[in-house]
């Protein structure tokens, strides 16, 4: 804090106002031409790249594998136009949530959007988790939760999709006084590129799997608008996936958020899908499970150790 910017730095930024007039975007190799004839050593440039990413006057990820280190975002603005335009989009060019590549150029229209920056383009929207871009899909094809319009499926063929393991179900309940409309997808896709397998989509909800795991997320809208996320999982490694799932939630609720949660653990006695989905639609402080009414103290502490989370059990 406080250091003076070095006086290239100025010429850098003069240099790109008059680039960002002109053109959104810039190769990087052109952009790297242009910073050093500020006299920026080559050594340095993409540490000046850094730093005007990080306050927000370019957009740039040094990511060789998505190819996102080829371009430069000049106006940023611009990147949110191209997001604009797939979140946006009417119905007849998605089904389901799934977009087809091959539709592209239907929604992104040359000449503003040549063709050959489809990749990059993809590549942005899966850096920013809007989509998640199967490899070698074919045909290709991109997945972006929040265009899923399906309804609701159906009791008994939910009951089939989550009930394929006899072990006991997990799961956490978040509740939020208010929740961005961005945190769901954005969280699916988060599970998406890390090997969870979609079996069922619906508006505000899913059904992953993973091996012999099966996850629905949920997200409900409870009283005086607050807003249910809950998260159940059943199977062999069901525990140990779980942990993995509430860092993540944690995680994007603290970095992303930055929002206040409460979180609640569901009784480890019920053991079936209808009773734990019941004890999230109670109110706060009730719980239809003698069980979990009778439980001991001790036995309470050790369901604590076991899951060392902030939590409320929704009990009395």
């Amino acid at each position: 804090m406080g250091e003076a910017i070095p006086r290239n730095y100025t010429v850098v930024e003069t240099k790109l106002s008059y680039l960002r007039m002109v053109q959104p975007t810039i190769p990087w190799a052109e952009f790297k031409r242009v910073v050093e004839d500020c006299n920026v050593p080559t050594s340095s440039v993409l540490a000046v790249t850094k730093f005007y990413h990080d306050i927000g006057a370019l957009v740039y990820f040094n990511e060789d594998e998505s190819g996102l280190n080829q371009i430069v975002i000049l106006d940023a603005q611009w990147l949110t136009s191209v997001f604009a335009t797939v979140v946006t989009m009417k119905s007849n060019y998605v089904h389901g949530g799934v977009l087809k590549h091959a539709d592209l150029p239907l929604i992104w229209r040359p000449p503003k959007y040549p063709h050959k920056f489809y990749p990059l383009l993809l590549a942005l929207m899966d850096k920013f988790e809007i989509s998640y871009t199967p490899k070698d899909a074919d045909p290709p094809y991109s997945l972006i939760p929040c265009l899923v319009d399906e309804p609701h499926p159906a009791p008994d063929d939910l009951e089939q999709l989550t009930t394929r393991t006899s072990h006991v179900i997990l799961g956490r309940c978040w509740v939020f006084e208010f929740l961005p409309l961005g945190f769901f997808p954005k969280f699916v896709v988060r599970l998406l590129s890390n090997g969870w397998t979609p079996a069922k989509m619906w508006r505000n909800g899913v059904v992953l799997c993973q091996k012999t795991e099966t996850v629905q997320l949920l997200l409900l809208e409870g009283e005086r608008s607050a807003s249910k996320f809950v998260v159940y999982i059943a199977g062999a490694a069901g525990a140990r996936r779980l942990v993995t799932l509430v860092e993540g939630i944690q995680t994007l609720i603290t970095d992303w958020l930055e929002v206040q949660a409460n979180v609640y653990v569901p009784c480890p006695s019920c053991r079936t899908l209808d009773a734990f989905l019941l004890q999230m639609q109670l109110p706060r402080g009730l719980s239809h499970c003698s069980v979990l009414q009778k439980t001991s103290p001790l036995k309470w502490t050790v369901w604590r150790q076991m899951y060392p989370w902030p939590a409320t059990m929704v009990s009395k």
